[in-house]
């Protein structure tokens, strides 16, 4: 039996995807469609591993960014003139 897959949002931006690729529940339309993947016996543990670095390297992305915008603050509080 030969299944269809199909990825049904196709018009969602990143506004959308990048908030529920760092939750903790992890809503995905993509985690639905690897789910379904495994359970018709395809090996995805490659595409679990994509997904989980791109997170990875989004949250690390986060942190630096903050610290980055701590640091902006900081030399602009530094550099008002009195």
């Amino acid at each position: 039996m030969r299944h269809q897959y199909h990825y049904a949002n196709s018009n969602v931006g990143p506004e959308e995807v990048i908030p529920a690729l760092l939750s903790d529940e992890r809503n995905l339309q993509i985690t639905a469609l690897v789910d379904e993947l495994a359970d018709n016996g395809h090996d995805v543990s490659g595409i679990i591993r994509e997904v989980e670095v791109m997170r990875y390297y989004i949250l690390e992305c986060a942190k630096r960014m903050s610290v980055i915008a701590t640091s902006a603050a900081f030399i602009g509080q530094q550099t008002k003139i009195s």
